[in-house]
């Protein structure tokens, strides 16, 4: 699967919980890869959409490999590990990021 594939899977199983753990965040989080993939995942009150191309308005930015971005969406790599070894970067604010991750973790079950 391609990076926006998994991005996608992971939204929809993120709409399955977003309006009780993400139905009071609005942001914006942009997903690139080193490779040139740049995708925006929009969180608004509890909906979430996809959108192709990374949006200036930006809360959070994450960039990896390709590689590393498609582990960490399917949940066979750690985001905190890959941070900490420098093998993502992001910008932003990281108090968001660990919404988004704890989201994420509620999402896949």
């Amino acid at each position: 699967m391609s990076l926006a594939d998994e991005l996608r899977s992971l939204i929809n199983k993120l709409r399955n919980i977003a309006p009780q753990y993400l139905g009071n965040v609005r942001m914006v989080v942009v997903v690139k890869s080193y490779e040139g993939d740049a995708l925006s995942v929009v969180i608004d009150n509890g909906n979430v959409e996809l959108v192709e191309g990374a949006k200036e308005e930006a809360d959070l930015v994450i960039e990896g490999s390709r590689e590393l971005l498609v582990r960490l969406l399917r949940g066979e790599a750690n985001a905190y590990a890959a941070y900490l070894r420098g093998e993502i970067k992001v910008r932003g604010d990281l108090s968001r990021a660990l919404t988004l991750i704890s989201a994420i973790e509620k999402a896949r079950g």
